[in-house]
């Protein structure tokens, strides 16, 4: 339920009471500019003073009182034009949304007038939560047809636009447009906000922005995969807003070591605990000489620059839960990649991270949390609930559960316990510590078997009961690789670029994207044309050499890793894409007869990408101010710039004067070598 309100709240008002305030000195600080105007002629009336003025000191002054006259006089007519009455009115509704019903991912666009003096601020609520435009521009768009800044509508032009950028990890590259804002009113600027693939940038030691007042600047530090992407400028102004669009891609960095993979990207935390964390990143564009094996965690407690191996052995899977953090630390984390070759250089390390319990994040944050009343101490815990499998691959399995209601000040721990199936026995996994968060980790799990788990809590009282055992589960992948995308289709755009579309692969859970690859015809060397997994199903290729043959295809990726290759596209030479021509210019008459006429014109100065085929031409008759329809003329395109054009009609004279009336009716002629008087018949 989207509501637009006309806001009452006390900020609101308190706002309204200002911009009232703000009317009634504008128009006290007129009255007093006018009032001492007055004031010093009346003086000057009474005190007879001869004073004599040039010409000059003359006409500057009554330059100055028509100023100052045509700016009271637009004041008014501003005034009496929005309140003609000159009183306070309450916010009205005089057109209200209306119901709508949609399909889903449709746009919907409500509109209502709330008339109201001063000029009432709208504001738009769904399920009685207050919509912030400005902060999802992706999702909500909101317009007034009224600018509050001193009434004026404000025209903003971007000119000295940002390309298609192209840089390679370690670089720096800056972006940036000229904003011109029409017209200028002093004190105010627009806002300018970035964004990368529609998600707002936050300035950080990656990212720096600029606005000078005419030219908003990015500058993006020491690049990396993860800045690759649509980058966007959007120029908020009290009339709305514009915004212009250019792709960067980012190269890899030169390797090292021959084969090796490049670095994977995205390194991410979640679902933190006291001791536990997920880390997930993505699968780079290139494996190198050999498919990628498997890929290393490595953790660093801030504030130190140790790093820290987590798992011995390379993970498949792309995520990983690493164990055995020390609670209330921070750290950071990053990915390498493994193939036959070597190890990659390692990601960019991830947002920093703290091993704590959710709820005290929750609380340092000023978030709600529920609140756990915590018996005496020296109880017994009870048995945990709910425990659960959330993650099952062939490398290790991760549970989950609830707290137990019961439990002492001192809080719990957990001891987490295996029995394989078919038989009875029940093993505890953790041995030498128990653990503080309610996830855990299992390793050293025999693929292709069936395990039970259960969870006990602990404290210094003792050890509690047993939970309600999970149940069966087999120990292997969960999550299957994608099938192959559809046949990709490679079409002509620019000089340098082409764009490619294919068929969504139709069996996948949780796709990561798609890396488009291309290759000279000829050659067997395949190269990536996104270093980052789009979603979409259609990319533009940039960075391609002019009137070079080449193929395409597509692999999707998700947490388990690559699909099969697409079938190879068709072969497409770069170049333009064929455009509607320009229009001929010129149109001359060279020759000119009673019957017929010679046209010639000059061809278009832009060909559309393509050879000029052919030219059609109309014609419309001109009588006086009366014209006519226009009428193609000929129905063949014809080859050249020029035409005859042939069968007008010639020049008529006036009309002869009127005969005599004439019957229709049988008649005789005489007709030469006949008898006279022969009747003949006509018929």
């Amino acid at each position: 339920m989207l509501v637009p309100c006309c806001v009452t709240s006390h900020e609101v008002v308190r706002g309204l009471m200002e911009s009232h305030d703000e009317d009634v000195t504008e128009e006290g600080i007129n009255y007093v500019a006018m009032r001492n105007l007055f004031v010093r002629e009346a003086r000057e009336a009474m005190h007879v003073k001869v004073e004599k003025k040039t010409r000059t000191v003359h006409v500057r002054e009554s330059a100055e009182r028509l100023q100052l006259s045509k700016k009271m006089d637009e004041w008014s007519e501003f005034r009496k034009k929005m309140n003609p009455d000159s009183l306070t009115h309450p916010p009205e509704f005089i057109v209200k949304p209306r119901g709508q019903t949609v399909w889903e991912g449709k746009t919907l666009k409500l509109h209502c007038t709330v008339a109201g003096w001063p000029k009432p601020r709208i504001a738009w609520y769904k399920n009685n939560v207050l919509i912030d435009a400005k902060r999802h521009p992706e999702k909500y768009t909101a317009e007034n047809g009224f600018c509050s800044e001193h009434g004026v509508t404000f025209e903003t032009t971007i000119i000295d636009k940002f390309e298609v950028a192209f840089g390679s990890e370690g670089e720096t590259l800056s972006l940036g447009c000229t904003v011109i804002i029409y017209p200028t009113v002093k004190k105010y600027q627009p806002e300018v906000v970035w964004y990368r693939d529609s998600v707002p940038l936050k300035p950080s030691k990656w990212v720096h922005t600029h606005w000078s007042g005419e030219r908003a600047t990015l500058t993006l530090i020491h690049l990396n995969k993860e800045d690759e992407g649509m980058y966007t400028m959007r120029v908020n102004t009290k009339s709305g807003f514009d915004t212009y669009s250019a792709y960067v891609f980012v190269r890899d960095a030169d390797l090292e070591v021959e084969g090796v993979p490049v670095a994977p990207l995205d390194v991410r935390c979640h679902d933190a605990n006291k001791d536990y964390v997920v880390v997930t990143w993505k699968q780079p564009a290139v494996e190198g000489s050999s498919a990628i094996l498997g890929y290393y965690i490595d953790r660093c407690e801030v504030g130190t620059h140790h790093w820290a191996q987590c798992n011995e052995s390379p993970v498949k899977y792309a995520r990983f839960p690493v164990t055995g953090l020390v609670e209330g630390r921070s750290y950071v984390f990053r990915v390498r990649a493994l193939n036959k070759a070597g190890v990659s250089r390692p990601s960019r390390v991830s947002e920093p991270v703290v091993a704590m319990d959710p709820s005290d994040r929750a609380r340092l944050r000023g978030e709600k949390h529920t609140t756990v009343l915590l018996t005496q101490l020296g109880v017994v815990p009870g048995e945990p609930t709910d425990v659960v499998v959330t993650e099952a691959t062939k490398s290790y399995v991760v549970l989950a559960w609830k707290p137990p209601g019961q439990r002492g000040h001192e809080g719990v721990m957990y001891y987490i316990e295996k029995c394989i199936s078919g038989t009875d026995t029940w093993q505890r996994v953790n041995t030498g510590m128990p653990v503080k968060s309610p996830r855990f980790a299992l390793f050293d799990l025999a693929e292709g078997k069936s395990y039970s788990f259960r969870v006990r809590c602990c404290n210094s009282a003792g050890v509690g009961e047993a939970s309600v055992s999970t149940g069966e589960i087999t120990v292997g992948d969960k999550l299957d690789l994608p099938s192959a995308p559809g046949n990709p289709v490679a079409i002509r755009n620019t000089d340098t670029s082409v764009v490619v579309s294919w068929g969504a692969s139709k069996d996948v859970k949780h796709l990561v994207g798609y890396y488009i690859e291309c290759s000279e015809v000829g050659t067997d060397a395949w190269v990536p044309c996104n270093n980052k997994p789009v979603k979409k199903t259609r990319f533009v290729c940039h960075g391609l050499t002019t009137g070079t043959n080449y193929v395409f295809r597509v692999k999707a990726v998700n947490a388990a890793g690559y699909s099969q290759s697409s079938p190879n596209s068709d072969a497409v030479v770069v170049q333009a894409a064929i455009s509607l021509p320009g229009k001929p210019t010129g149109v001359t008459l060279l020759e000119a007869a009673k019957d017929y006429m010679v046209l010639a014109w000059t061809a278009p100065a832009k060909n559309g990408g393509a050879d000029i085929r052919g030219y059609f031409v109309d014609y419309r008759t001109v009588k006086g101010d009366v014209v006519g329809k226009w009428h193609e003329m000929n129905h063949q395109a014809l080859t050249t710039a020029s035409y005859k054009v042939s069968y007008f009609t010639s020049s008529v004279s006036k009309a002869s004067l009127a005969s005599a009336v004439l019957e229709c009716k049988e008649w005789t002629i005489t007709v030469p070598g006949m008898i006279d008087n022969m009747p003949t018949k006509t018929e």
